[in-house]
């Protein structure tokens, strides 16, 4: 309904019930000027101003609503106001099913009228919630899934079971194998386990067959295929089989990098050590010096020859084995010449204490003599030379510091005794 005809309406129905009348006494028809006739009839829900088609119209009833789509509300249908406020203005066979529900509408015009029906809740579109939306008596038809269900339908998985409900089961979710899951993995067995056409593709080693390769030996072939001859098991050499075996020959025989090594001698070079010979010097590389070449005595050559003089002098262990005379002379004077006997006359060594203050002291002696002269300092009888001298019929050697020591910081061994140190 306009405004316009709003207003006419309330106008007359003011009339009326100034007037006292009734709707039952009274019927008032509406102006002609009320219908706008270049608008197509409608009626329109106060509730939530839905705009309701032609063909939904009815005859008017007095219920606060344009039920015949004129823009006129309860027009000739006027009447008095019950206790039941309730209305409802969609089509009948709706009312009251599904969420087709009242609304409430208010008694005007001093109980004689009643007002526009509000938040009456009428047929909607259906849509999917376990509900009945066009009040039809239906739930969700038309709504549903191929499932059954609201919603989309389930997508399809590899479980045997139709999931999407089109009647096919595991549709476009199966392997090229034809089973749920992975395809199995490609293995070297003349199957294809994949399901790809392909047999054994990317399993074959490097020689082209199943299996781990062959081991690479050294027997000028590639054994692992692997576009190499022989890789590592040629010898230091570059050759099949062990190294050969080092000699002595300034070459490296055994491919190490290093020449002769373990064939050398303690010397450094090719072939048996030299023979070790008395020379002093370490001929065999041993680190000892005339090892088993030295005599008894320790020294190079042969042995000194045995003689009277109390010594081993060929060091065999045995003094003077050759069967000499020795006689000793005891000495204690000072300045003092002693001559062997006559049965022994050759000094070869004495045993003497020079006596005295003097840091010197003198044995004087002629090879092939048998007379010794002794003295302590240079001054005669100052001090004292005790002790004896050693005669031998054998000649021995000379008299020194080996057979005739003198206790005196200053020795003298001269051949005469005017070569010891001149006496005051």
């Amino acid at each position: 309904m306009t405004s316009r005809a709003k207003l006419v309406h309330y106008i007359l129905i003011s009339n009326l019930i100034v007037g006292g009348l009734s709707c039952a006494d009274y019927v008032v028809e509406p102006p002609s000027n009320t219908i706008n006739v270049e608008e197509p009839p409608m009626v329109m829900n106060p509730a939530d101003a839905e705009v309701i088609p032609m063909e939904e119209c009815f005859a008017e009833l007095c219920d606060g609503l344009d039920n015949d789509c004129d823009s006129l509300v309860d027009e000739g249908a006027l009447c008095a106001c019950s206790e039941d406020n309730s209305c409802y203005g969609g089509p009948p066979d709706t009312h009251g099913v599904g969420l087709c529900q009242d609304g409430q509408r208010e008694c005007i015009g001093n109980g004689e009228y009643w007002d526009e029906c509000f938040e009456w809740v009428g047929p909607g579109e259906e849509v999917c919630d376990e509900l009945d939306n066009d009040c039809d008596g239906s739930t969700d038809e038309g709504a549903l899934n191929a499932c059954g269900a609201c919603g989309e339908v389930p997508e399809e998985t590899c479980d045997e079971i139709d999931n999407d409900c089109d009647g096919s089961i595991d549709e476009g979710a199966l392997n090229a194998c034809g089973v749920c899951g992975d395809v199995p993995e490609e293995t070297c067995d003349g199957v294809d386990n994949d399901c790809d056409g392909s047999t054994d593709e990317g399993t074959f080693n490097a020689c082209g067959a199943c299996g781990d390769l062959f081991e690479e030996v050294c027997d000028g072939t590639d054994n692992d295929c692997d576009g190499v001859i022989d890789e590592g098991t040629l010898n230091a050499c570059g050759a099949c089989g062990a190294p050969p075996e080092e000699v002595c020959d300034l070459l490296d025989n055994d491919c190490d990098g290093v020449i002769d090594e373990g064939t050398l001698n303690a010397c450094g070079a090719c072939g048996a050590p030299p023979e070790e010979v008395c020379d002093l010097l370490d001929n065999d590389c041993d680190g000892v010096v005339d090892e088993g070449t030295l005599n008894a005595c320790g020294a190079c050559g042969a042995p000194p020859e045995e003689v009277c003089d109390l010594l081993d002098n060929d060091c065999d262990g045995v003094v003077d084995e050759q069967g000499c005379v020795i006689t000793d002379i005891d000495i204690n004077d000072d300045c003092v010449t002693v001559s062997c006997p006559a049965a022994a006359p050759h000094p070869i060594a004495c045993n003497f204490d020079f006596r005295g203050r003097d840091p010197r002291g003198c044995v004087a002696h002629t090879p092939g003599q048998s007379d010794v002269y002794l003295q302590e300092g240079n001054d005669c009888g100052a001090g004292r030379v005790v002790g004896q001298l050693i005669c031998s019929n054998i000649q021995g050697m000379e008299l020194d510091e080996s057979n005739c020591p003198i206790n005196k910081t200053e020795a003298f061994y001269p051949n005469r005794s005017r070569g010891c140190p001149s006496t005051d």
